[in-house]
């Protein structure tokens, strides 16, 4: 039976669950950030795994696989990828490897130099955020809006409420 999303009880119990899962990661695999050592990072219902080689990248995806298991969750393939950064010495510089593969009861997808996700409302390459173009954003909402069968007050409560803000998060994040 479980939990449904959107009891008040969810929250809760995913927490528990993600925290114990964090707690069974091993200190000794993960990369120095500030001479700190970091394995994990987890943002609501995302996860960050960090590991200074790809077999101990593989060790931390088959920890937190097995555990989520135990618990009746699976990861979902689709929504989950790899990045490999190794150093490029002879330039001084990082470089993107498309070629490493990492599984997780099916493989998950590696991205290259050229890949563009969506993350929060931003599109992110390897390299990094990609610029906000505020007309890209603004374009097609200002194309639909004066369609909307809307009162006045209702568009100006929808610019407002929804067009601002969401300008403002990627204008904030450049």
């Amino acid at each position: 039976m479980g939990i449904r999303q959107g009891d008040p009880l969810s929250p809760i119990i995913f927490n528990v669950v993600t925290y114990r899962m964090l707690k069974k990661l091993l200190d000794k695999i993960g990369v120095r950030l500030g001479g700190i050592p970091i394995n994990a990072a987890a943002l609501a219902y995302d996860l960050l795994l960090f590991a200074a080689t790809p077999k101990g990248l593989q060790e931390l995806i088959n920890i937190v696989t097995r555990y989520l298991a135990e618990c009746g969750m699976t990861i979902n393939l689709v929504k989950s990828m790899t990045i490999a950064v190794r150093a490029a010495s002879h330039i001084k510089k990082t470089a993107i490897d498309g070629n490493t593969t990492f599984r997780c009861d099916g493989r998950l997808s590696c991205l290259t130099r050229s890949t563009k996700w969506r993350y929060l409302g931003m599109y992110i390459t390897p390299e990094g955020r990609t610029r906000c173009r505020p007309a890209q954003i603004l374009e097609p909402i200002f194309d639909s809006l004066p369609r909307a069968t809307l009162k006045p007050q209702q568009r100006v409560f929808a610019l407002r409420t929804m067009v601002v803000p969401k300008l403002y998060h990627q204008l904030a994040l450049v």
